[in-house]
């Protein structure tokens, strides 16, 4: 048996038709609405539209936060970083740049935009790319929590923190691809003492 709908001024019964429409208590004249509905929907992607900071048209919104980037410049470079969210959107070029050499001062100028301290809960909805608006592959870094959001065409965005540790994530890969040889050929020498007994 269901729980009979009352007058909220009166306490008088209502008509069953009050949970899904407006009603008038037949005692008191006193108009009811129906409760809102609690409607449960679990998003699977996120899609930026010009929110919060978009006092200027020509700015590209953060595809975490929606805050407008703002353009740093640091080490040679220049990237788009969010003051709001502390992310930041790469081209490929710049993506590729940091696999083959750390670019710190970049890095930096990023770390430095952002008012926020305590590192945010990555962002597993997936988000879509501020260029094209299309929908960014989430990758795991390597070795690590963080996450970063990929357009082939247009550029990767890091979450916070997230670019420091794919470049060190870089910085380790390279220094495990330097052989003897390698350093041996720009004329420094790895071996040892007893490296003659290798020949």
């Amino acid at each position: 048996m269901s729980t009979p709908l009352l007058c909220a001024k009166c306490g008088a019964p209502l008509a069953a038709h009050a949970a899904n429409s407006v009603v008038t208590c037949a005692f008191c004249g006193t108009t009811s609405a129906p409760a809102p509905r609690v409607v449960e929907r679990v998003v699977d992607r996120v899609v930026v539209v010009a929110a919060e900071g978009a006092e200027s048209t020509d700015g590209v919104p953060c595809p975490r936060c929606a805050k407008i980037f703002s353009r740093v410049s640091g080490g040679g470079d220049e990237a788009l970083a969010c003051a709001k969210c502390g992310g930041a959107f790469l081209t490929p070029a710049q993506v590729t740049a940091m696999q083959q050499t750390r670019n710190e001062g970049l890095a930096r100028a990023v770390r430095r935009v952002s008012a926020v301290f305590m590192a945010l809960e990555p962002r597993q909805a997936v988000l879509s790319c501020p260029t094209c608006q299309g929908a960014l592959r989430m990758e795991e870094i390597e070795g690590s929590v963080h996450l970063m959001h990929v357009c082939k065409e247009h550029g990767t965005f890091f979450e916070m923190d997230a670019l420091d540790t794919y470049m060190e994530l870089w910085t380790e890969k390279r220094a495990g691809e330097v052989t003897d040889e390698d350093l041996e050929s720009l004329g420094v020498s790895r071996k040892g003492f007893f490296s003659f007994l290798k020949r």
